[in-house]
């Protein structure tokens, strides 16, 4: 019994430094990224219902706490952090939203006649 003890306290010592090596050689990943991203929002059924944004530079799975059921299908600016983590959706890093704002907003032109 003090054997399994030990093992069990040993093991455990170990995943955690093993644990914060990985953490500390992926800094950004954990901490995440400051950016400021423009693309085309879309709805994924993949792997778990969600949206995206659709980049030149990739793929990113939006969350927080904008409606991004109302940019489906439109270009938008979107402010926010990326952690580039695993994640169920493994479509893309994590977008964590703060900002959104629609680019392709429709142009009323008022009748000149």
């Amino acid at each position: 019994m003090k054997k399994a003890v030990t093992l069990g306290i040993l093991t455990a010592f170990i995943l955690t430094a093993i644990a914060g090596t990985v953490m500390a050689a992926q800094p950004d990943a954990v901490k995440g990224v400051k950016a400021t991203l423009t693309g085309k929002v879309v709805y994924s059924s993949i792997e778990k219902p969600h949206y995206e944004l659709v980049t030149s530079k990739g793929t990113y799975v939006l969350t927080g706490a904008a409606d991004f059921k109302a940019y489906v299908g439109k270009t938008v600016r979107a402010t926010g952090t990326i952690y580039n983590v695993f994640n169920i959706y493994m479509r893309g890093p994590i977008f964590v939203v703060q900002k959104i704002e629609l680019l392709d907003a429709p142009i009323f032109v008022k009748n000149l006649k």
